[in-house]
């Protein structure tokens, strides 16, 4: 039953990180995070096998977004404790319950110094030299477009760039003065 949730769950108030939830089957993933719904209001964390080829991994995949999503999470949340500040997004306790499967530990993750490499912070003030960002973006295999509909997008008409990066739920719109984020 639910029982394996429900110990999760009470591991996860006095863990002082995360607790990896390791299910023998990717299929095993969905119901163990339907059952941690009943016992906590705190959604975990999917961090899902690749299904395919590495040379065959699009930026657009889901799986993609979502391993990137839980590794970005997991990088700003070892951050914000060894600060000692306060983790990004409201977590109960010591840390999220993140759920894959024993083939999702298996495959490779990206290193940090690459992880941080493949990431770009844009400010309000900041001064942009777009033409490099957006070499930045065809470097990073995202795909210009005329109007971002899908992870790894982006487009820029005039002065406004948009962005949809692949562990993004949503686009976001940046407004450019020139060479400076409005």
């Amino acid at each position: 039953g639910s029982s394996c949730a429900l110990l999760a769950v009470a591991l996860q108030q006095q863990a002082p990180g995360p607790v990896v939830l390791g299910c023998p089957r990717a299929s095993d993933i969905d119901v163990l995070c339907d059952d941690l719904a009943l016992f906590t209001a705190c959604a975990p964390w999917r961090f899902p096998a690749w299904e395919a080829e590495t040379r065959e991994r699009i930026i657009q995949d889901d799986v993609y977004g979502e391993r990137l999503r839980t590794l970005k999470w997991l990088l700003r949340a070892n951050r914000a404790l060894t600060a000692a500040e306060t983790p990004p997004e409201a977590v109960p306790a010591g840390g999220p319950l993140i759920v894959c499967s024993i083939q999702s530990l298996l495959q490779p993750v990206p290193s940090r110094a690459v992880m941080d490499r493949s990431s770009r912070w844009l400010r309000t003030g900041d001064s942009l030299h777009v033409q490099e960002l957006l070499r930045w973006f065809v470097e990073q295999r995202f795909h210009a477009t005329s109007a971002v509909e899908l992870p790894g997008e982006f487009s820029l008409r005039g002065g406004i760039l948009d962005i949809f990066a692949p562990d993004w739920q949503q686009p976001v719109r940046v407004e450019l003065c020139d060479d400076s984020v409005e």
